[in-house]
């Protein structure tokens, strides 16, 4: 199903996330992005423990900062990090330029932190928002079950290692 939105249904939806999530929010699709991603982790078999901060500086070296929409990190688990950039079309999309120096930022943002970054345009926020919620958290728990399975094969090594010695 797809939905057209205008002006004034963009400002009271805007109102509306304002309202509910605070200042937290400065977009409608940030506000998708956010409910949907509060509705989808609830019901994931996983349902991982977030701390959430939008609207956060992440600071890239050399005086570089870049400000994302959200920044998401497992609880307890601080090299889970992903970065979600909620793109509205006007801006990020208006240009090819723009979307240049939105994968520069990306990948800066990636290399300083060593995170991912989730890049959604304002159209697939609007018409299945929780897919977008769910490939974050998709993300995350794969990461963590490959940092488990490391972590796992390492202790056998050494268990071996030791068994030898």
């Amino acid at each position: 199903m797809s939905w057209v939105f205008d002006e004034r249904f963009d400002r009271k939806l805007h109102e509306f996330a304002c309202d509910f999530w605070g200042d937290e929010v400065e977009s409608p699709i940030e506000f998708m992005f956010l409910t949907a991603f509060h509705l989808a982790n609830d019901h994931h078999p996983a349902g991982l423990q977030w701390e959430i901060t939008p609207q956060s500086d992440m600071h890239c070296g050399g005086g570089i900062v870049h400000r994302v929409d959200f920044e998401l990190l497992a609880a307890g688990r601080p090299e889970v990090q992903v970065i979600v950039e909620c793109d509205g079309r006007d801006f990020h999309h208006a240009n090819w330029e723009q979307l240049q120096r939105d994968r520069e930022r990306d990948r800066q943002i990636e290399k300083a932190h060593k995170c991912k970054v989730f890049r959604f345009p304002g159209t697939q926020l609007f018409n299945d928002p929780i897919s977008c919620a769910e490939a974050v958290i998709s993300y995350a728990v794969e990461y963590q079950v490959a940092a488990y399975r490391r972590r796992r094969a390492r202790r056998e090594q050494r268990a071996k290692r030791d068994d030898a010695a």
